[in-house]
């Protein structure tokens, strides 16, 4: 007896002492009930006539749950409990549904409190603000959260936090563990992994000249998923060591590469790219990282251009044997991956090279005229006419950012570009564009939405002249103007050849990445410290809406009328989603969605939108006379739907482009 109330008092004792720490008394409370809830269960089938338990001390028999003891005696343990405690139960009925009753009561407690750090941590909420609420809940409903943030969000007391040559500091999350958390919420699990990799400096101060240079990963096979985030460095501009910055990422993690993890490929920036290639920058004579063209200074645009490109091909032997002369600037600890070094360093990021490249600096060159020729410079008459009619322009829904006007250009993101490019470009640039320079950019356009798609693989070949026709005419219309991102254009379709259309390996997926990160940081003290931590509170779980676990497509109802969504795109009677291309090749525009199909009118008389260089119709592009009232009524099932529409009006005439992410083979 005496060993039984030694052991109770000891408990007591511990747990006394230990009551400060939140993590301790809830793993008690729950050990306790589920120690609890079994004694009531036994009491009942083998103590039938006795229904409560016996309450003198001397008679109690400890229970051993791991490291806690709990007595059968209930008054003792709320006695040992003391009601000063947060863990404090009144224990006013032993009977099996009270017991169930509790159970249940703090499984909802456990809920509730793993949906609040869920909120806590995708708001981004401050633990100033969490602390807040936490202490306006508990006022209501004591004893059920904690009273600090860090213990509901389970941030980590310590922070592994390297110092770096040069005054940086870094810190390693490690891949392996994120991995698991990611594809432990999918349920189908892919049987090989390829790993999409990043690099990419990141500003966070506008006074400083501190940034992170994040590792970043995604899963090709799993394209919905966040990237990962392998490591992050912080100091003042990129890394002084690229051997120290890499060291953890190439031991640690070229460990795991084996034949179910691999790594696809390195998607960068050009300045990027360069520096963890130890290589010649992008705007060197010896820049070019996928042929051996050698650039030449201008004096007239102050830059270096490639006139060349039919140049030979780099390949991954000579690299490794740094065959390149002034190509090569140090060895990269890359060298040391079953890597390709070539090869798996696409330069055919089109949000880098397109979007904010290209695209961007024709726009700003038509607009202000600051190339060397001025053969394509707007009016300001044409300016205007091109703000108007983007500003009137509605896009599908899954286009989330408007394009803006001409005068906002210099703010314009990347997706503006990119919208701009495959869906308006070639509905109003004839209207401010001479002919013959209407029908260069026409390469451009063919030869990039011929590589944004799978549906049109077998025109790749194509794609690949019409690209080189354009970078080797540039000149004609645009001056001795050939920078790097013009000269790579000419190596986009052998990188689609094999990555894949042009969506599959950009960086759209790792900038959103950044501005997470960014949003992170709550003031100037120890930024790698905080964003380390709020890093560990979100364990890289994702919220992943896996297809397999949906059945499209999906009839719901909206305020006015019906929404069918389909996996990649949804339709309905709203002017910017009501086009769609049927398996059959018809254009259709809905009046009404039923339960099982979809019933509208059949667009007559469609035309091409350009004969050269190809027909537009190649491309499933067309345009359609608005006054035309022939219009046949046509139901069409649910599985006759191939991919939506972007339809553009101008004049009297509709354009119908399709929206590329939706067109599949």
């Amino acid at each position: 007896m005496s060993s039984n109330s030694e052991t109770c008092k000891n408990d007591s004792n511990s747990w006394r002492k230990r009551k400060r720490t939140g993590g301790i008394r809830r793993k008690c409370l729950r050990e306790y009930l589920k120690i609890k809830n079994n004694i009531c269960t036994e009491a009942e089938t083998s103590l039938a006539a006795n229904a409560n338990y016996n309450t003198d001390p001397s008679t109690s028999q400890p229970v051993q749950e791991g490291s806690v003891s709990v007595s059968r005696n209930f008054t003792s343990t709320s006695q040992i409990l003391d009601k000063n405690d947060d863990l404090y139960i009144e224990d006013t009925d032993s009977s099996s549904s009270s017991s169930a009753e509790n159970v249940s009561e703090f499984n909802k407690n456990i809920d509730f409190r793993s949906n609040l750090k869920d909120w806590a941590v995708n708001k981004n909420i401050s633990q100033a603000a969490v602390k807040d609420l936490l202490g306006v809940i508990n006022h209501r409903f004591p004893g059920i959260l904690p009273t600090d943030p860090r213990t509901l969000l389970q941030t980590p007391r310590q922070i592994m936090i390297k110092n770096i040559e040069g005054g940086g500091e870094y810190w390693h999350n490690g891949l392996i563990q994120p991995l698991q958390n990611i594809l432990s919420t999918c349920l189908n699990v892919p049987n090989t992994i390829n790993l999409n990799v990043n690099f990419d400096g990141l500003p966070i101060f506008k006074s400083s000249k501190k940034e992170f240079w994040p590792i970043l990963c995604n899963i090709n096979e799993k394209t919905d998923l966040q990237p990962i985030v392998v490591g992050v460095y912080y100091g003042s501009g990129k890394p002084k060591s690229l051997n120290l910055y890499l060291e953890d990422f190439i031991i640690k993690e070229g460990t795991v590469l084996t034949v179910a993890i691999k790594i696809r490929c390195f998607i960068c920036d050009s300045p990027a790219r360069a520096f963890i290639k130890g290589v010649s920058n992008f705007n060197s004579k010896h820049g070019c990282l996928k042929c051996t063209t050698v650039g030449e200074y201008s004096h007239q645009t102050h830059t270096v251009v490639f006139p060349n490109s039919r140049s030979p091909k780099r390949n991954n032997e000579g690299f490794r044997m740094k065959s390149y002369g002034d190509h090569h600037k140090t060895d990269t600890p890359l060298l040391k991956l079953p890597i390709d070094m070539i090869e798996d360093f696409p330069v055919s990021d089109s949000l880098h090279l397109v979007d904010l490249g290209v695209m961007k600096r024709l726009l700003v060159g038509w607009r202000d005229g600051n190339f060397p020729k001025l053969l394509t410079k707007w009016r300001a008459h044409d300016t205007q006419k091109v703000t108007h009619f983007l500003l009137t322009c509605k896009l599908p829904s899954e286009i989330h950012r408007c394009v803006r006007g001409l005068d906002e250009l210099l703010h314009w993101k990347a997706v503006e570009f990119r919208s701009f490019f495959y869906y308006l470009s070639i509905v109003i640039l004839p209207d401010v564009m001479s002919k013959e320079s209407y029908e260069h950019f026409l390469c451009l356009f063919c030869a990039i939405t011929i590589c944004s798609c799978q549906k049109y693989r077998s025109l790749l070949d194509l794609s690949h002249e019409l690209a080189l026709y354009f970078v080797e005419n540039f000149k004609n219309f645009y001056g001795n103007y050939i920078t790097s991102n013009i000269h790579n254009l000419v190596h986009v379709t052998d990188e689609v050849r094999k990555f894949g259309p042009l969506n599959t390996f950009n960086s759209y997926p790792f900038e959103n990445k950044l501005h997470v990160i960014k949003m992170m940081l709550r003031n100037g003290n120890k930024p790698l410290m905080q964003v380390a931590k709020r890093l560990s509170e979100c364990s890289e779980r994702s919220h992943l809406k896996d297809g397999s676990q949906t059945k499209f497509p999906i009839v719901t109802k909206s305020r006015h009328n019906k929404i069918v969504e389909f996996e990649t795109f949804k339709i309905s009677q709203k002017s910017q989603d009501k086009y769609l291309m049927t398996t059959d090749g018809q254009i259709i525009e809905v009046k009404e969605i039923t339960d099982t199909n979809i019933i509208g009118y059949k667009i007559e008389n469609l035309s091409d939108v350009f004969q050269i260089p190809i027909k537009s119709s190649y491309l499933n592009i067309f345009k359609a006379s608005l006054s035309d009232d022939n219009r046949i009524t046509v139901n069409v099932n649910f599985n006759k739907v191939s991919y939506k529409l972007v339809a553009t009006a101008h004049k009297d005439e509709i354009y119908f482009v399709p929206l590329l992410h939706t067109a599949k083979e």
